[in-house]
């Protein structure tokens, strides 16, 4: 495929040999499509960012969650949009935002790693994660990773930790509920979607937890305080400038110290944007508000090192899930920004 001058070319097909992931892999199964019809044209290597689907929803506190859909549903959803890599491999066509005027995700050459299988446990998805976050790292790349249900987070930073003994973690995340737990028997019970927040609060390698979007009524039991915990509400993404608020907390950024890690919740949207949660709260986020957000977190002199998106779920026509891809879109193109990775 060429641009009207013939000056830029894409792959439009496949003209090279599958490469195959490493046998300590072999529970990662490929896909028969990729995430916007990405083809498989880029080796290890030349990847900068991977992306893996975790259908994992034994962290959710609904029973039978159709979280665990979710990757191929967002999958599905993304063959609308599709972007092809450049001739030498080392950058993308891009998708044309034609609200803002421009082309997005140009920088960051993708790869679809698939779909890790089913795991049934906390100590497989410890162990299937680490693994995977290793070997991206040891390709000098970063992952995003599909869920399933929110714990996904605390076990992919579990990991981070890993190879990054001396560094603290801040987590960016977007979600309507501050997953401290909803009692405070829970807050002790094991881990899951709805206090895994709570342990990493406990965790001395995290130095603090960014909440946008958080809102609603709760019982007086139900309010968790930490000195590590931040909440930035629905409202205040409103009424507030968001870059202001973030140069308001008693986080230096430009500490070589500190890692981020960004996750998103589908519940942070309003239910009008996207109603495909299992726990929606009114008055959410807008896709202008998340998009505000995200150019101001990643304008931040601090390192990304890994990131999500989660909870939401199948059962919806392929439109439906258009917020979700868009945010997904968003996470890719500011990846590449960040890292000038062209």
């Amino acid at each position: 495929m060429a641009n009207s001058s013939f000056d830029k070319f894409w792959l439009s097909d496949n003209p090279f040999k599958k490469e195959m992931l490493p046998r300590h892999l072999n529970y990662i199964k490929s896909v028969d499509h990729s995430f916007f019809n990405l083809k498989n044209c880029v080796d290890f290597e030349a990847a900068d960012l991977f992306v893996l689907g975790v259908p994992y929803n034994r962290g959710s506190n609904m029973q039978k969650s159709a979280v665990r859909h979710f990757p191929e549903v967002l999958r599905r959803a993304s063959y609308a949009y599709t972007n092809f890599y450049d001739f030498n491999l080392k950058s993308m066509s891009g998708i044309y935002d034609v609200d803002d005027n421009k082309l997005l995700w140009q920088d960051a050459v993708v790869k679809d790693l698939g779909d890790m299988e089913e795991v049934f446990d906390q100590c497989d998805i410890q162990k299937c994660l680490d693994d995977v976050i290793a070997f991206t790292h040891f390709s000098d790349s970063k992952l995003l990773t599909i869920g399933g249900d929110h714990s996904l987070t605390f076990y992919a930073i579990n990991g981070l930790k890993k190879l990054y003994p001396k560094k603290k973690f801040v987590l960016f995340q977007f979600d309507a509920h501050h997953d401290c737990g909803y009692s405070l028997k829970h807050r002790q019970e094991n881990l899951d979607h709805a206090n895994f927040v709570k342990y990493l609060l406990d965790d001395e390698s995290i130095y603090g937890v960014i909440q946008f979007g958080v809102r609603g009524f709760r019982s007086r039991e139900q309010v968790y305080k930490h000195p590590k915990l931040f909440q930035v509400s629905a409202r205040d993404l409103r009424q507030n400038n968001i870059s202001e608020l973030l140069d308001e907390l008693p986080i230096d950024f430009r500490s070589n110290e500190l890692l981020g890690y960004v996750s998103f919740d589908t519940d942070a949207f309003d239910p009008k944007i996207f109603p495909l949660v299992d726990f929606p709260i009114q008055e959410g986020m807008q896709m202008n508000e998340v998009k505000n957000t995200l150019d101001s977190i990643y304008s931040l002199p601090i390192d990304i090192c890994g990131l999500d998106i989660v909870e939401g779920k199948s059962g919806g026509e392929v439109s439906v899930y258009d917020p979700v891809i868009k945010v997904l879109i968003q996470l890719l193109h500011l990846m590449g920004k960040k890292y000038s990775l062209v």
